[in-house]
């Protein structure tokens, strides 16, 4: 698609960048189509979707109607063969990531890791633990964080049963029959389905150094597989579920859920959040079907950019550190500074008295995640970071 417009442009002695990709980006897929029900865009006369989710909205409100970057057409494609899309057209890719255990054949989104990590120099990249986390070892992780998980909050599964409930979960990609042969005779009752279904629902996963999202994107893919193999009903004497006790969902929709509900992810790095944001959308992406696509959620209060270490706390458009206890003016208000080093002041944070900003904040998160009117996204996002600046301030006060 992308190379068709190039050729065009070349045609028609447009500038690629300024004449097709920012109207491509921040006119069609960051913006609704004028006409309900179609996504006809007159510019390019084809079906372009609306995809939201802040993915190609212009950064520090970028004035791209206004603006001209003179980025040569060279750039994407000359005769050497060393253009952006010319380097593309040597790759197959796939938005679909692997298992450990699959064929790699193409170029999919953990790609994007291993670019991120060698964009930054070695010493920047040792500085900050910014290394490249081998996908086998990922697995193994998000595999004993749920046994680990599954074990502690289940009320009669023994740690070797929630090991084997997880291993039949893998022949999932074998096929039924080959699921039969690794159940062994072996079942759980229906309040055993249920209440793993649940500990899997309400997972919270947090990630304080994600990066570009490896494990945060295996925790998805494995709650994920786990959630749909309880519901798989063939017809066999090995499952004993109630058909009523799951409510059956797609895969989309338990991506969705899962990531709206159970993942959250920081990192100081806006280059990394941006790469794992963009992997969360592309494992929804790969689920959809591409005539009733959805608009892509905005994931911009699930995986934030800061400091993990909590050296400095920001309230509105200040900062203060955190290093040691006192007051100081600011905004013509008194700031108390809290050590958040010291025991007794990180209990406070867990201390919930302010109880209705949380509940605010968090039905304001709820209907963030999914709205898509650009305008109402910038009125709700400033009520957000209002209520947040208030919860903030009642913990400075603590």
């Amino acid at each position: 698609f992308l190379r068709s417009l190039f050729e065009k442009c070349k045609q028609d002695g447009s500038n690629f960048f300024n004449d097709c990709l920012e109207h491509l980006f921040y006119n069609c897929l960051n913006k609704l189509p004028e006409r309900a029900g179609s996504f006809y865009r007159e510019k390019f006369d084809c079906q372009i979707p609306f995809l939201n989710g802040g993915l190609f909205e212009p950064i520090n409100d970028y004035k791209w109607q206004n603006e001209f970057i003179n980025i040569p057409n060279e750039i994407f494609s000359n005769n050497g063969g060393d253009g952006i899309l010319d380097v593309f057209d040597l790759y197959n890719f796939t938005i679909d990531e692997n298992t450990p255990d699959d064929q790699e054949i193409s170029v999919d989104p953990e790609m994007l890791g291993k670019v991120f990590e060698n964009l930054l120099e070695s010493n920047t990249r040792k500085g900050q633990g910014a290394f490249y986390t081998p996908r086998e070892i990922v697995h193994y992780m998000c595999r004993e964080s749920l046994v680990n998980y599954l074990a502690t909050n289940h009320s009669n599964l023994s740690e070797e049963n929630i090991r084997n409930y997880i291993n039949y979960g893998d022949s999932l990609n074998k096929g039924i029959a080959e699921l039969g042969k690794n159940w062994k005779g072996e079942s759980f009752t229906p309040g055993q389905f249920s209440e793993l279904n649940e500990l899997l629902r309400n997972i919270k996963v947090v990630d304080p150094a994600c990066g570009s999202g490896a494990f945060l994107v295996g925790m998805l893919q494995e709650i994920v597989r786990l959630r749909t193999f309880l519901q798989l009903t063939p017809d066999s004497e090995l499952f004993s579920k109630s058909s009523n006790s799951i409510k059956e969902l797609t895969v989309y929709d338990l991506k969705k859920e899962t990531i709206q509900n159970c993942i959250y992810g920081v990192d100081i790095d806006p280059g990394a959040i941006d790469i794992a944001k963009l992997r969360f959308w592309l494992s929804i992406v790969v689920e959809e079907n591409i005539e009733d696509i959805e608009p892509l959620p905005n994931l911009d209060y699930k995986i934030m950019q800061g400091n993990s270490l909590l050296e400095d706390l920001v309230i509105g458009d200040s900062v203060i550190p955190l290093k040691f206890e006192g007051k100081k003016k600011i905004d013509g208000r008194t700031k108390e500074k809290k050590d958040l080093f010291i025991e007794s002041h990180q209990a406070k944070l867990f201390i919930d008295e302010s109880e209705a900003l949380v509940e605010k904040l968090e039905r304001y998160h709820t209907e963030y995640f999914n709205i898509t009117d650009p305008d109402k996204k910038k009125i709700l996002k400033k009520k957000i970071d209002g209520v947040e600046d208030e919860l903030i301030q009642s913990k400075c006060n603590e």
